[in-house]
């Protein structure tokens, strides 16, 4: 299988997306991969995670490092055709607020992106943790035992279920976050 190069503008506009990422919306598959890969609760440390109480309630976690928003009205079918109710609130909420839309639902992205929302997957969460430093990339007893992002990308890529299109590009921004912290040293 040939996996096509990313484009490096969209990287590097990717990775200016991430790091000013302060506060995103979150449903549940990407919160269940995300505590699957052990990265949720730094997630929640790194920024303001937010969601609503039906997305909660889906997941089970009653301590999940969220904040949940308002209820609003649920876009019309047009845009959210197909969506469970809760993901018709949590987009509803991501419209509201503005923020980035973190989902591994694929209807839910698809819809989030016809809305011009900007949207991550768990996957590109791992990157937002890099970009923002509360991950380091080696292994841990390469970082002083530092986060492990290599082992959380394994996680990350056992609990969810990425296309290898999927996977290189958030590789290559991997990389490219990588290499601008080591430049920068």
């Amino acid at each position: 299988m040939v996996v096509p190069v990313p484009d490096p503008q969209r990287v590097r506009d990717d990775i200016a997306r991430l790091r000013s990422s302060g506060s995103l919306c979150i449903d549940a598959s990407s919160m269940i991969i995300c505590n699957k890969a052990g990265i949720l609760d730094a997630l929640g440390a790194c920024c303001r995670l937010f969601t609503v109480k039906p997305v909660l309630a889906e997941t089970g976690y009653a301590d999940a490092p969220v904040l949940l928003l308002p209820a609003s009205v649920a876009p019309d079918d047009s845009l959210a055709r197909g969506l469970s109710d809760a993901d018709r609130l949590l987009l509803a909420g991501a419209l509201t607020t503005g923020l980035p839309l973190v989902s591994d639902d694929r209807a839910l992205l698809a819809a989030a992106a016809a809305a011009g929302l900007s949207y991550f997957n768990a996957l590109m969460m791992l990157n937002l943790l890099l970009a923002h430093g509360a991950v380091r990339p080696g292994r841990a007893e390469d970082t002083g035992g530092a986060s492990d992002a290599l082992e959380a990308r394994r996680l990350l890529l056992k609990a969810g279920r990425y296309h290898p299109d999927v996977v290189a590009y958030a590789d290559a921004v991997r990389l490219a976050i990588s290499a601008d912290a080591t430049a920068a040293r």
